[in-house]
């Protein structure tokens, strides 16, 4: 990797940070709104996918830029290759796909005056050649691309109003270009000839926020930093709870400590030989490294509970047949019963089982409902079994809900 280009990915997370002031190259369906300085866009939101309640998903927002109307059909395709490859269930793409019910999936569509984008010899420099695009999309002489930010969230502020008092959890812009210029940060920006493996390394760092694990040269002298997946400290202690732990990916080798990471390649450390966060490519793919996997999951977490509804605990019931839940996905979300404390039933779904009678009286009614990685965490990290994918912050995954029940003399 050269000087410049190491220059460029520290530049990754500072171009998704920083307003640019380059306006005057948005399309000409843009006004501002009446009496603020918020831009009216004409946009139009296409469910791609609709898993469940907009305020129970993890709603995720593609939107285009350089797509005049005449091209706009060529969008939804660009967007596809993207979804498909997610929920593909390649081990590349580990643990996207095993959660990929827990998504909603949508386009905002905004057509621009001008085909393409902007360019410009670096970030922050005057353009060379200026695109007459609506988000302002633009790429440098090397491999950066970006959108203007007050541009982007003033787009998917208005498109929100079409999820039903929800908002855009994680948000891509695909650019209408086919070299490769991408970046990483609260908008996630690719060209759509890299909708598979660059889309989800930025990913990483928009919207998990994980380090880069690629270095180049020289010594790391900064402060311990902030993500999971590097560190200053050659014993690795961020990460000691899966050291040791074999990847079924022979990319990824054995979890270890690692020198060279974040540009550097002394002083810092990384967690694994290679990652999706390291050197990955849609000729050799790699998979996010199982610390990375982890960050993902308690990230969905964060935003999704693992039911969508359930019977009304306030209700003192006659009989058992009326409680349930309704988990988001039966092949991730498990559901334990009890009554009065003791277990009744295993995995039995979300309606109490009806061949299961309690006596006279009155009694307790739990669900246990958590995901199935909680029965794997730990296991043999030689051997480790596929579901071992979380081994902290545990409580995120698993919930319980009790209801009261009074069965009469019949």
């Amino acid at each position: 990797m050269t000087g410049n280009r190491i220059i460029t990915a520290i530049l990754l997370f500072v171009i998704s940070s920083v307003i640019l002031g380059q306006q005057g190259k948005t399309g000409a369906g843009i006004r501002p709104m009446a009496g603020t300085d918020t831009l009216d866009f004409n946009y139009r939101v296409v469910p791609v996918r609709l898993n469940g309640p907009s305020g129970n998903r993890v709603n995720i927002g593609y939107a285009g830029d350089g797509y005049t109307n005449d091209e706009m059909e060529s969008f939804p395709p660009h967007v596809d290759k993207s979804v498909y490859y997610i929920e593909s269930g390649m081990q590349s793409v580990r643990p996207y796909s095993r959660y990929r019910n827990f998504f909603n999936i949508y386009l905002v569509e905004v057509a621009s005056e001008e085909s393409g984008i902007s360019i410009a010899p670096g970030f922050g420099d005057e353009p060379t050649l200026i695109v007459k695009n609506a988000l302002g999309g633009t790429r440098d002489n090397d491999r950066l691309g970006w959108v203007d930010r007050r541009l982007a969230a003033s787009l998917f502020n208005q498109a929100e109003a079409e999820l039903e008092n929800a908002r855009f959890n994680w948000k891509f812009v695909v650019l209408n270009n086919p070299a490769y210029h991408n970046s990483g940060g609260r908008y996630v920006v690719f060209s759509y000839n890299f909708a598979r493996e660059i889309a989800l390394h930025e990913a990483g760092h928009g919207f998990h926020d994980l380090a880069d694990e690629y270095y180049g040269k020289g010594e790391y002298a900064r402060d311990e930093p902030r993500q999971v997946n590097v560190t200053a400290d050659s014993t690795g202690a961020k990460w000691a709870h899966w050291m040791g732990y074999v990847d079924s990916d022979t990319l990824l080798g054995t979890i270890d400590v690692y020198e060279g990471a974040i540009y550097a390649s002394k002083g810092a450390y990384r967690p694994s030989l290679n990652s999706k966060m390291g050197w990955t490519s849609d000729r050799k793919p790699a998979s996010f490294n199982a610390i990375c996997r982890e960050k993902i999951i308690l990230d969905i977490y964060d935003i999704v509970d693992p039911f969508d509804s359930f019977s009304d605990t306030l209700t003192v019931y006659s009989s058992t047949s009326g409680i349930r839940v309704a988990v988001i996905d039966s092949d991730v979300i498990k559901v334990d019963w009890y009554i009065d404390g003791e277990l009744v039933a295993t995995d039995a779904g979300g309606l109490f089982p009806a061949s299961i009678r309690p006596g006279m009286g009155f009694h307790t009614v739990t669900a246990h409902i958590y995901d199935e990685v909680i029965r794997h965490a730990f296991s043999d990290n030689n051997n480790p079994h596929p579901l071992d994918l979380v081994r902290k912050d545990l409580d995120k995954l698993q919930c319980r809900l009790t209801w009261k029940v009074e069965i009469a003399d019949n």
